[in-house]
């Protein structure tokens, strides 16, 4: 089966309306207990998901192969783009502004470096093959 309504211990209530899409059940509305209601399309081929507010407001997301979102535009009309290398890690964020953030990993996935859009970057060493950090250097 699939949720249908949740709660949590403050008496917030989520509902959630499903199809069967493509052989898969899909959320097509959601609604909570504060007046939030969204409605959901989906088109599997294009990998795209629409979703609309209680306003008539609409948000795009764009999907790649291995279900990882690499585009967007949300409710305001801004337009995000995010690359992805082969392993899934995000290299890249181009913001509506169209500024442009990068970001660098090891071989094992480990963010290195990020940099701004000014060119400022931030770098990141690590604890021998562990994920703890160990130093954080600021430009």
């Amino acid at each position: 089966g699939v949720m249908t309504r949740h709660s949590n211990a403050l008496g917030l209530t989520c509902e959630y309306r499903w199809e069967i899409i493509d052989g898969q059940p899909r959320v097509v509305e959601h609604q909570t207990s504060d007046g939030e209601h969204f409605h959901f399309r989906y088109d599997r081929e294009a990998r795209t998901t629409w979703v609309t507010d209680v306003l008539g407001r609409e948000l795009e997301i764009h999907y790649n192969k291995d279900h990882r979102v690499t585009s967007s535009r949300d409710y305001s009309g801004d337009h995000y783009v995010i690359e992805i290398d082969d392993t899934g890690n995000m290299t890249g964020l181009t913001l509506p502004d169209g500024n442009q953030l990068a970001f660098e990993y090891d071989e094992f996935a480990r963010l290195l470096k990020e940099t701004d859009p000014l060119g400022r970057s931030i770098r990141y060493q690590y604890h021998h093959l562990t994920t703890l950090i160990t130093q954080v250097d600021y430009p």
